[in-house]
């Protein structure tokens, strides 16, 4: 079932959206514990109530090219887990009128995988993440 209420968030110029139900928290980033030889999207950890959460650099796993430095990151449930990344800054929660539309043919691969449908909120569109995808295989 693809829902009506998203937490919508900026990353580069483009904006992107997950379920306002797999959302946990937005969080002050202060330190990212590094581990070496992993996934170049996979950063490391962070700590969230005295427990490590994984740390992705969503950029980078969505193939965009800019530097990831902020300090705001959104954990987020993934099934039974919690992961966490970084977005550029500007973050909303909206209520959409209409049901957001299937990805379209033309998109193929592993994008396809990465999203789960696109909507529209005040004449903006953004595209719904597909976090099971993108998250870190255990």
């Amino acid at each position: 079932m693809i829902e009506r209420q998203y937490f919508l968030f900026a990353l580069e110029k483009r904006t992107f959206g997950v379920p306002i139900s797999d959302i946990v928290k937005v969080v002050s980033i202060e330190r990212i514990y590094r581990i070496p030889l992993l996934s170049a999207f996979f950063w490391g950890f962070i700590i969230h109530e005295k427990r490590p959460v994984p740390y992705l650099n969503l950029k980078k796993r969505l193939s965009m090219n800019g530097q990831d430095s902020s300090k705001i990151g959104v954990l987020v449930r993934v099934g039974s887990e919690t992961i966490g990344f970084s977005i550029d800054g500007s973050y909303e929660v909206v209520q959409l009128e209409r049901e957001p539309e299937a990805i379209p043919m033309e998109f193929k691969g592993v994008m396809k995988n990465f999203f789960r449908a696109r909507g529209t909120h005040n004449n903006r569109n953004f595209i719904i993440l597909n976090m099971h995808a993108l998250a870190p295989a255990s």
